[in-house]
C-alpha cells in the first residue's frame, strides 16, 4: 500500500492569496517557510525551504483571515503537482487537509489607545 501524506511545521512567508474560480472550491494558496535540519556541531547556517501549500474548501476564506506573514502553523495533507498560470511547468504543492495555528494571531499590539 502506498501512502501520500506529509506534515510540515513552519512560518508563513508572505501574504496568503484567496482564489475564487467558478466551478471550483475556494482555495487559499500560501508559502510555508520550513527550516532544514542541521546536524549537531555543523557550523553552516540553517537553510530554509519554501513549500507551496493549497487549502481548499468552504473554510478557505475564513482561514485566510487568520493567516498573517510569519505566523507559525502546522499543515498536513497530500503532495500533488499543480499547474499554475505563471509557471510553465507543474510545481509540487502540499494540498492541506489539516491546518492548525500554533501561535496567537493578529497584528502586534501598539502603544496607541483604541479610538
Amino acid at each position: 500500500m502506498d501512502l501520500n501524506f506529509a506534515v510540515l511545521v513552519g512560518r508563513l512567508a508572505g501574504t496568503p492569496k484567496l482564489r475564487r474560480r467558478s466551478g471550483t472550491p475556494q482555495t487559499v494558496v500560501l508559502q510555508l517557510a520550513v527550516r532544514r535540519p542541521v546536524r549537531e556541531g555543523e557550523q553552516q547556517p540553517a537553510l530554509i525551504d519554501l513549500v507551496n501549500v493549497a487549502v481548499e474548501g468552504k473554510h478557505a476564506a475564513r482561514l485566510a483571515e487568520h493567516l498573517v506573514e510569519d505566523r507559525r502553523i502546522i499543515v498536513g495533507g497530500r503532495l500533488e503537482h499543480r499547474q499554475t498560470k505563471d509557471a510553465g511547468t507543474p510545481t509540487l504543492h502540499l494540498v492541506a487537509t489539516t491546518v492548525q495555528l500554533l501561535e496567537p494571531g493578529g497584528p502586534p499590539p501598539t502603544d496607541e489607545p483604541a479610538p
